[in-house]
């Protein structure tokens, strides 16, 4: 009454589902166009464009209208990976509406290495098709870095 494999196929991963005679695989190129995903990276998530390659994100909080989980998915189809959990050594972008004390003090002590985006920079990237630079979508600006980059562009002052 049953095949060979139980009621419901294989009951272990040694088994195989017997095949009728002459049904092999095929091998061989397949005659369908590609699908739309062209790359997938060592992760093993199909990506759309490679916008966000290099970095390594991390929701915190509130994403806006926007949820977190979309905005997961989205930015691994254009190339980021995420972190669940908030380390230094990986995380490159801290994407959150705001941060509480201790988090900005964390990320003080971090020596400026961490990037804190507002969820906006994700969305305007995407939309643009190319990443924006951060420092416009900053949460926390460092003061001595604003002023030194200020500075830097600032043209020299001659005495006379």
């Amino acid at each position: 009454m049953f095949s060979i494999n139980g009621p419901s196929g294989p009951t272990n991963r040694n088994e195989r589902v017997p095949r009728p005679p002459g049904s092999e695989k095929r091998k061989g190129p397949s005659s369908h166009a590609p699908r739309r995903p062209t790359t997938v990276p060592s992760s093993g998530h199909p990506t759309l464009s490679a916008i966000f390659q290099g970095c390594n994100l991390y929701f915190d909080g509130r994403t806006g209208n926007v949820s977190s989980y979309y905005m997961t998915k989205m930015v691994k189809e254009h190339g980021a990976t995420v972190s669940i959990m908030h380390r230094k050594t990986r995380v490159t972008h801290i994407v959150a509406e705001n941060l509480n004390g201790s988090k900005t003090e964390a990320l003080l002590k971090s020596g400026g290495k961490i990037l804190c985006v507002h969820p906006n920079w994700v969305l305007d990237s995407i939309k643009k098709g190319k990443r924006q630079p951060e420092f416009k979508y900053a949460i926390y600006k460092d003061a001595a870095a604003a002023s030194s980059i200020s500075t830097f562009f600032k043209p020299p002052t001659t005495t006379t």
